[in-house]
């Protein structure tokens, strides 16, 4: 039998007759004396049959998936087309949600359409780095890694908005995991996050690794009524009936629904066979906000119509405020005056990197390995991250004769390669203490003061949120190395630090 003896013993007595008479088809198909390939499309063509009246579990669909051969397959498009056609009848009728062929057979029958689901259904996104602000919108089990992605990709500092978003979120996702066992606090965890869709899409994957949770589905039943979402209402008690096919007392539930909200004239089998109702919903309820490009022609005038303010705070104290305020507060305060620029005239760079041609690309600056850096950096803040390609990288004192040209850097993420600097130099980088990720391959950093290699215990000490060290160091000079990464290893469970020595 493809279901498991667990699964079958609770279905009830109706939905066992109805599994009991595919089993048997998918058995005579089986042993019939036809091709492979032509079993596969008969077995195929008795669930589809199945499905079209009962809801139908995954260990079916799997059986589907599994019988089409790529091999067996004259032309790669119709093996395609096999997979997407199994994936859209299963994905969002029967509950399929999360399946291993997502990276294709979803993309390629459902496009871009973004499936919010507690455990990440987009790695193929993370992989390609493809991440966006919606990603981060929804508590899952790749949020940390996404926004680390996000963070190192984007052009520009990601907005106040979008971060709080994240930190809820993050919390929101340790608070579900931990109750997980809950059904009743476990969806209303879920109520917090704000979207309905989430909301749907998390319930329906749950209900699709487990039938039987009939909690769950009243729980759903009643959030579907609350929110007049009557399309899907009447979709899921459909889906509900279609299994547990003796519970009449639900089954009348649904006939008055069916006549309350419309539906009175359609015979029952036809409900049973209507398809997916699509959501009225394009995606997301989270509010997205749209960026407009700059109007270059404001820079050409930008001092011409400046004027002298009259501030009710003393010069002295905005000049205080001025030196001693964060990157995000200086870019609000230069963008709402000229004069706070005036004063302070420190631009601000969200991330560098080399390449192999020169772009501005909004708060992010790419240059040549031969670009004269005095025509680009002068009191430069930077913010997000710095990356010395390879094989793009520049000369072995690049990053120092970078360093007097800067202000101040709170980079995040710090990327150089074959880079000799001091000590001292590497503190200017590094002392703000949120160095997240810190790669240096074949980097010589020496201590000017004792003329050697500086240790990795000194380097480590001013990384205290460190989640990613790569860097190469002279083997006398890694001190207590078991130590250091017990430490780390108690302070952060995501920390990875790999070290190679010569």
């Amino acid at each position: 039998m493809t279901l498991p003896k667990e699964f079958y013993n609770q279905c009830c007595p109706s939905y066992q007759k109805a599994v009991n008479k595919v089993e048997r088809s998918i058995a005579d198909i089986s042993l019939s004396n036809d091709s492979q390939e032509t079993k596969s499309h008969k077995i195929r063509a008795a669930v589809f049959n199945f499905s079209k009246y009962y809801l139908t579990p995954l260990e079916y669909w799997y059986l589907c998936l599994r019988l089409i051969d790529e091999k067996s397959f004259e032309n790669h498009e119709n093996w395609k087309k096999s997979v997407c056609e199994i994936i859209e009848h299963a994905y969002f009728q029967h509950f399929f949600y999360g399946h291993i062929y997502d990276s294709f057979g979803y993309s390629e029958a459902y496009g871009d359409k973004i499936v919010q689901l507690l455990e990440f259904q987009n790695k193929y996104k993370y992989r390609l780095m493809n991440i966006t602000e919606q990603d981060l919108n929804y508590p899952h089990d790749h949020l940390k890694k996404c926004f680390c992605k996000f963070e190192k990709r984007t052009f520009r500092l990601p907005p106040l908005k979008l971060v709080k978003r994240y930190e809820k979120m993050k919390e929101l996702y340790s608070k579900i995991k931990d109750i997980e066992g809950n059904v009743d606090e476990w969806f209303k965890l879920l109520l917090e996050v704000g979207d309905n869709v989430f909301i749907k899409e998390n319930v329906e994957y749950r209900l699709g690794r487990n039938f039987f949770n009939v909690k769950l589905w009243k729980l759903y039943i009643d959030f579907l009524k609350e929110s007049k979402e009557y399309p899907r209402l009447l979709e899921v008690y459909s889906k509900y009936c279609r299994f547990f096919l003796d519970d009449n007392e639900m089954l009348i539930k649904y006939k008055e629904e069916m006549i309350e909200h419309g539906y009175c004239d359609a015979p029952l089998d036809e409900i049973f066979e209507c398809g997916f109702v699509k959501d009225e919903e394009n995606g997301s309820t989270v509010e997205t906000k749209e960026i407009l490009p700059l109007e270059k022609s404001i820079c050409s005038s930008f001092y011409e119509k400046s004027r002298i303010q009259d501030f009710s705070l003393p010069k002295p104290l905005i000049a205080y405020i001025l030196d001693n305020s964060d990157h995000r507060i200086l870019r609000k305060l230069f963008s709402s005056c000229k004069y706070f620029y005036f004063k302070k005239q420190t631009p601000i760079c969200y991330s560098f990197r080399t390449g192999s041609e020169i772009i501005f690309n909004a708060e992010s600056l790419t240059l040549k390995p031969t670009s004269n850096q005095e025509f680009f950096f002068k009191d430069t803040f930077i913010t997000g991250g710095i990356y010395l390609k390879y094989p793009l990288q520049p000369e072995v004192n690049f990053i120092s004769n970078l360093i007097p040209r800067l202000y101040r850097c709170e980079a995040k993420y710090i990327k150089l390669y074959k880079q000799n600097m001091s000590f001292e130099e590497l503190k200017f980088l590094i002392k703000h203490h949120g160095i997240i990720q810190l790669h240096l391959p074949n980097c010589q950093i020496m201590d000017e003061k004792k003329n050697d290699f500086v240790s990795l215990e000194q380097i480590m000490a001013y990384l205290p949120n460190v989640e990613s060290v790569n860097s190469e160091f002279p083997g006398v000079f890694i001190e207590n190395l078991k130590e250091i990464m017990d430490d780390y290893a108690k302070s952060s469970e995501n920390t990875y630090i790999d070290v190679e020595v010569f």
